[in-house]
This record gives structure tokens, C-alpha cells and sequence, in this order.
């Protein structure tokens, strides 16, 4: 697993027959920063008598902080009273490692199987709580994806990915399963200033978690704007 998710970057060189796949391929060995903002909607899905008053629903904007290189992606983000939430403190950090299989296509237009394996932390404190909902997940994925050289220095990429695995509950011996369909987009600015260049991006995600005990079971939809450079 690991060797098929490690960056290769040799799959960048496979364009290389004339100067317009030279630039598909630049695409691919970008690195970037980014922030953005996300709002989502926290749902509880168990039974209610088992939740009691230890609930955990919410309908926050979430600050989010995202570095994303050829082969690794890791994002944080924070939602508390600095950033005007109201009543909970979120806390969300992960990283994913993947790798794109080229499928078939052109010098303007590809389809890619990707492939990804991904673990993140997802944290939600609840005033007046006497819980918090504190789960670690690790799941694996793959789904279909497109890249698209628009002309120019304009590059679009897409992928959507259904992903499963399990999830913990941090010092406690309960645990579950997770699902979750996950959507991204974004629009490369190529080489603007100098090797540098500016990215657009959308993320989308719809999870579900399925833990040993009612008090956990929650659906989380998200969707993200950001705004970063490349470099």
C-alpha cells in the first residue's frame, strides 16, 4: 500500500512528448498553501435517550489552514469564539497520502483513478457538555478524477472519492466504522510570479460516523472555498 500511494513523480515526466503535455504535467509537482473558510452542519444520528444532554450539533464556519504537495496533503482548522462560534470549540487535523493512475485521455483532457489513505482528528467540545466528541479515523479510498489544461498557464483538476475505514474514540476503548464521500476541485494559476502561481479550490465532504455507542453516531457535510499560492 505504501509503495503504490508513495509521489511519484515520475508520472509528471509521462507527458513530456511535446511542450503542451510538458505543461499537463507541471500541474501535478506543485506544492501549495492555502487558507480558506468551511461551513458545516454537525447532526446526531444515534438514539436521544443514550445521547442525554451531552450533545454535540452544530452549524459552524470553520477556519482552515491547508499544505498540499505531490503525493501528501495535510489541513487544520479551528472554530471557536475567535472565530465566531458560538457555543463549541472544533478542532479538526489530519493528512492524506495518495497517488493518481492515469486512465486514459489526451494532452488536454485525462481522467485518473486516485488512490488515497487518510487518518485526521476531529474534536468537538460543547458548553455545558460533560463529554466531548473526540474521534480518530483512518480510512482508505479511491474514485475517479479528472485534470483538464483550459490553455496557457490554466490547469482544472476534480476527483470525487467514497472512502471507508474505522474510527476511535481517544482513551476509551470504543470504536466504530466511518464512511464518507469526499469532492475536490481546484484551478491552477500557473507561474504568475516567476515559478510561483496562484490556486482556486473547492472541497466538499459528506461523512458518517457509525460508533459502538448511540452518544457518537454523527453525520458531518462540509464545504470549503480557499484561496493559496504554489510554489
Amino acid at each position: 500500500m505504501v509503495v503504490l500511494l508513495s509521489p511519484d513523480r515520475s508520472l509528471a515526466q509521462m507527458f513530456s512528448v511535446d511542450g503542451g503535455a510538458e505543461r499537463l504535467g507541471h500541474s501535478f509537482n506543485y506544492s501549495s498553501l492555502s487558507v480558506g473558510w468551511e461551513t458545516g452542519e454537525f447532526t446526531f444520528q444515534g438514539d436521544p435517550a443514550a445521547a442525554g444532554s451531552d450533545r454535540f450539533d452544530f452549524q459552524e464556519g470553520m477556519f482552515r489552514i491547508l499544505f498540499e504537495n505531490p503525493g501528501i496533503d495535510m489541513y487544520f482548522g479551528l472554530a471557536s469564539g475567535l472565530t465566531g462560534a458560538d457555543s463549541n470549540n472544533i478542532l479538526s487535523l489530519g493528512a492524506r497520502i495518495y497517488n493518481n493512475f492515469f486512465l486514459t485521455g489526451n494532452e488536454r483532457i485525462r481522467l485518473m483513478l486516485p488512490l488515497q489513505l487518510q487518518t485526521d482528528l476531529l474534536r468537538v467540545q460543547a458548553e455545558g457538555a460533560n463529554n466531548q466528541f473526540q474521534q480518530t479515523a483512518f480510512q482508505l479510498g479511491t474514485g475517479l478524477g479528472v485534470h483538464a489544461s483550459l490553455g496557457g498557464p490554466v490547469h482544472f483538476t476534480a476527483q470525487m472519492t467514497p472512502n471507508y475505514g474505522f474510527s476511535n474514540s481517544q482513551g476509551a476503548f470504543i470504536g466504530g466504522t466511518l464512511f464518507s464521500w469526499q469532492g475536490k476541485a481546484r484551478l491552477h494559476f500557473d507561474r504568475l510570479l516567476g515559478r510561483s502561481g496562484i490556486v482556486l479550490g473547492y472541497d466538499f465532504q459528506d461523512r458518517s460516523y457509525n460508533i459502538d455507542t448511540d452518544l457518537f453516531d454523527y453525520d458531518y457535510q462540509s464545504h470549503r472555498v480557499t484561496l493559496g499560492f504554489t510554489f
